[in-house]
């Protein structure tokens, strides 16, 4: 069985497999209505491209004919980058960054006896049903030597409310292309991923073009504080009991520290208007003392007035 692959711009063959003996196939998991599956291969052709939009898989005969385009999405992993500078990916990454991750796609088993294409329910060495794929937006909660461990997003319908599903503002995509804002983005929280740098890119800037500037991709504090505190929820409830009752404390503290100054201020007007009184007595002990002829201060009046 012949595999062949088309560009279809040019109609040319760039490249080919042959396989002898093998019963089943693995091929791309293209579909008319499904979406975009990338195939990433090095033509001697096209020495210059390393990922390929697959436009359609089809068979005559014993052929398999692979229709590709080049994709207008150029961009080189954090792992290679990093090589290119000598340094360690882990220098441009820190928690809560949002990254791109290729985590590959899907793939169909080509029955070469009947001719019949079904899911790879069983190769191992491809992605499984049910398995994180396709290159998607993700939060980093951590990483060390050339490993990953993302937070996956999707734009998939998330029923209401649920703990698991965190929803991303459009703060947290600020500076990024406007294609991540055309459906609302969910954090999967139960989708914890290590993955290799070597599938993690830049997101997509404005201009549609990859550049490696991870420490500009970072979600808003709003976002921030919803991931840490759903995290700590669903990955140590001890510690989120714990963070709970301190801030009930915080908030008994802050209620205590309100009446009391309540308290001191009311007790500043009283003893502010006790001691305007305490001068107006002052003042008309002065003229009392006056009037009855005495020359002293306030209280030579009231040595006088206790000597009576």
């Amino acid at each position: 069985m012949k595999i062949t692959f088309n560009e279809m711009k040019s109609g040319d063959e760039v490249g080919a497999l042959e396989h002898s003996g093998i019963s089943e196939i693995l091929l791309p998991a293209f579909s008319e209505d499904g979406h975009d599956i990338f195939l990433s291969s090095k033509f001697a052709a096209r020495p210059g491209v390393r990922r390929w939009l697959v436009e359609n898989v089809s068979c005559s005969g014993n052929t398999l004919e692979v229709g590709i385009t080049a994709s207008s999405r150029v961009a080189i992993s954090l792992l290679e980058y990093a090589a290119n500078q000598s340094k360690h990916p882990e220098v441009y990454l820190s928690k809560f960054r949002i990254v791109e991750v290729d985590f590959g796609f899907y793939s169909n088993c080509f029955s070469v006896s009947d001719r019949s294409l079904t899911k790879n329910n069983w190769n191992t060495s491809a992605l499984l049903p049910g398995e994180m794929h396709k290159r998607r937006p993700c939060i980093v909660v951590g990483h060390g030597g050339n490993r990953v461990q993302v937070l996956p997003m999707t734009t998939s319908n998330v029923a209401p409310q649920n703990p698991k599903k965190i929803r991303m503002s459009e703060a947290s995509f600020s500076g990024m292309h406007r294609r991540y804002l055309e459906s609302t983005s969910y954090a999967l929280l139960d989708m914890v991923q290590t993955v290799s740098a070597g599938r993690v890119f830049p997101p997509q800037a404005p201009d549609g073009k990859h550049y490696p500037k991870y420490a500009q991709y970072k979600l808003c504090s709003t976002d921030k504080a919803a991931i840490v505190s759903a995290m700590a929820s669903q990955y140590n409830s001890e510690i989120q009991l714990e963070k709970v009752a301190l801030e009930q404390r915080l908030e008994r503290l802050e209620e205590e520290k309100r009446r009391l100054v309540q308290a001191n201020q009311r007790i500043r007007g009283e003893n502010d208007s006790l001691s305007s009184e305490v001068e107006t007595m002052k003042g008309l002990v002065l003229k009392c003392g006056q009037l009855v002829g005495s020359k002293g201060n306030f209280e030579d009046i009231c040595n006088e007035i206790d000597a009576l």
